[in-house]
């Protein structure tokens, strides 16, 4: 008894190490395989043309987009370097689906008209009565109106006057007061940010948040940037302002993209590659520093609250 009990104990161990095994294999793969991209861009006077490629656990799984200005918009999903639509095209043939028989009704249809005879009947009723009282209404509107407009006096109208003019003032008098709240509540509110701003625990925040995301953008910022941009403008003047415009990106590019001006002829060409990838742990390490910060829990919690 002993001896089965000891081998249910030991399977059950040996399972529990396995799903353990495999969960610390998933979490490795997550953590430790990039996540590789790489992009194109082309543009010349006859097409444009754009790709983008995403690959990741070396390569298996795999997601393309591209596009061009004549084919259009494509998309793919690539498992083990096979479209996923032959994937489910091979699974579908191991696995048919029945097709459903289709028995024939032994009830027949009616015609819409049949259905609906009654309500038909019902709309012609009621339009000839609707008919009968905008007649009956045409004979009696002139004489009433005639009657009321007799009736007007000349004390009705300065009534009717005064009461637009008190109107416009109560209306004109509403809206400075609710001008006058709307602004006493921005400068209430213009105060609490400055003394939300001022507080220690929001710099602190801030500053934190702002280091992350430079540390981010290191890690998904392309590894390597190639490409060359031809242009011209119809003024030589602004050719040269936007020349200017892109020497200061030389920093981002460390001069990868060749810049070619062209100030005799309008032109825009150029082509432009990146390649990069994205570490999981990377990402993780910077979620956990800002979710283990309490600074930034304690501003969260005062954003909240408003």
């Amino acid at each position: 008894m002993l001896h089965i009990l000891w081998l249910i104990i030991k399977c059950i161990l040996i399972l529990l190490g396995i799903l353990v095994v495999l969960f610390l294999l998933a979490l490795a793969l997550v953590l430790f395989c990039p996540l590789c991209y790489q992009g194109k861009a082309q543009k010349d006077s006859s097409k444009t043309a754009v790709y983008g490629k995403l690959t990741w656990l070396f390569c298996a799984i795999s997601l393309e987009i591209s596009y061009k200005n004549r084919e259009g918009s494509a998309f793919t999903v690539r498992l083990l370097g096979i479209p996923a639509d032959k994937w489910k095209a091979y699974f579908g043939k191991l696995h048919p689906r029945k097709k459903k028989s289709s028995l024939p009704s032994d009830r027949e249809e009616l015609s819409p008209a049949e259905k609906t005879g009654i309500e038909f009947r019902e709309d012609t009723q009621t339009k000839d009565s609707g008919k009968k009282k905008e007649t009956a209404w045409k004979h009696d509107g002139p004489s009433s109106s005639d009657n009321e407009k007799r009736r007007w006096g000349l004390t009705e109208k300065i009534k009717g006057v005064f009461s637009k003019i008190k109107h416009s003032l109560l209306s004109g008098w509403r809206a400075l007061k609710r001008f006058l709240k709307a602004a006493r509540s921005l400068c209430e509110k213009t105060q609490q940010l400055k003394e939300f701003l001022k507080d220690e625990r929001t710099r602190s925040a801030i500053q934190l948040i702002w280091k992350n995301l430079r540390r981010l953008l290191r890690q998904i910022w392309p590894r390597k940037i190639t490409g060359y941009v031809h242009f011209g403008l119809e003024n030589p003047a602004a050719t040269g302002q936007l020349l200017g415009l892109l020497g200061v990106t030389c920093p981002i590019h460390k001069n990868k993209i060749s810049v070619f001006p062209d100030f005799e002829r309008e032109i825009f060409e150029g082509e432009l590659y990146a390649r990069g990838r994205i570490y999981g742990v990377v990402l993780a390490a910077i979620a956990w520093e800002l979710y283990r910060n309490r600074d930034l829990r304690t501003v969260i919690q005062k954003m909240r609250k408003g």
